[in-house]
């Protein structure tokens, strides 16, 4: 029975390893190398998406689960965009509908609601996927000290978080053919 046990015991360390959450990129240079690119078939519009990242967070029942970088570049108008993608979860209380986000220095942006879901078990937890639009120029500025925002629904709430300065960094490194 003893070695049954052990047995039984490393087998679920196994599978528990297993279902760890995917390592996130730690370095600039882990970030640079993670971001996928792709086109479309006319080769006009290039996409660059960023790894994941998980921010810290204090507060189990409100916080970001999972943000990313993302660029789209048009050859023919010689623009881009940039933005952030924050997937936000929470267990009190109605969606959020995030619609606005400010840094830590009172600069505001406009941010929009891509998507909810909610899911009940024992008890019911919402998820939201919130688009926030940022500049290149507002990125080189916080490459060296990341970026520090909170987001506010129109239905309440605040959720706040960091994105590390050498994720920028791996981003604008991987995303220089866009300037």
């Amino acid at each position: 029975m003893k070695m049954t046990m052990s047995a039984l015991c490393l087998a679920l360390s196994a599978m528990l390893g297993a279902c760890a959450v995917n390592e996130q990129p730690q370095t600039a240079d882990a970030v640079k190398s993670a971001v996928r690119t792709s086109q479309n078939a006319a080769h006009t519009m290039a996409f660059y998406d960023g790894p994941g990242y998980a921010p810290a967070h204090s507060d189990n029942s409100n916080f970001v689960k999972d943000a990313t970088l993302h660029a789209g570049y048009s050859a023919t108008a010689k623009t881009a965009i940039y933005s952030l993608l924050v997937f936000t979860y929470y267990s009190q209380g109605g969606f959020r509908a995030y619609d606005q986000a400010a840094d830590d220095a009172g600069n505001s942006f406009p941010a929009v609601m891509m998507d909810h879901d909610v899911q009940c078990y024992s008890f019911c937890a919402r998820y939201e996927t919130t688009q926030i639009r940022l500049s290149r120029e507002y990125l080189e500025s916080h490459a060296q000290s990341g970026i520090s925002l909170s987001m506010t629904g129109q239905l309440g709430g605040i959720v706040s978080f960091t994105v590390p300065a050498y994720y920028v960094q791996g981003f604008l490194s991987a995303t220089r053919a866009t300037n």
